[in-house]
């Protein structure tokens, strides 16, 4: 597992996922500090989100050897040069804000699939873009 710094909180979802917030502050010049939170939710790709999903190139098992069998939605929050003792009360405020305005959305039950989806076909279009690429590399060194 990745470290995303000091897990502070967890916050079950409707859909069945689980919000993840990591501390990732660090002191930057005496004492101000950046204040930093990363908002994380892990999406497990299983046969839900797998299925009816069109047959396309390049291969999904390429996706799953590039991402994992996880995909994970993540936002990052930041506040630059922060007083020390006020650190621990922007963090929460951070992670407050981002609940209030983002809670609705990640916990609709199709915002798994939908995420996954995005991400895959983004990833898809650069890797035809990629192959393409070299293929039309591949066939200008053979012509010389």
């Amino acid at each position: 597992m990745k470290d995303f710094g000091k897990l502070l909180d967890t916050t079950p979802l409707d859909n069945g996922l689980e919000l993840r917030f990591y501390d990732q502050s660090r002191p930057v010049a005496g004492d101000r500090w950046l204040v930093q939170l990363l908002i994380d939710l892990p999406i497990s790709v299983d046969e839900s989100i797998l299925r009816g999903l069109p047959a396309s190139d390049p291969p999904f098992g390429d996706f799953l050897d590039r991402f994992g069998p996880t995909v994970h939605y993540q936002v990052t929050k930041t506040r630059h040069f922060v007083p020390q003792e006020d650190a621990k009360a922007i963090l929460a405020h951070l992670r407050n804000e981002f609940l209030a305005a983002g809670i609705g959305y990640l916990n609709h039950p199709d915002f798994p699939r939908r995420y996954f989806l995005k991400v895959y076909k983004e990833w898809a279009e650069k890797e035809k873009f990629r192959r393409a690429h070299l293929k039309a590399i591949q066939e200008a060194d053979t012509k010389r």
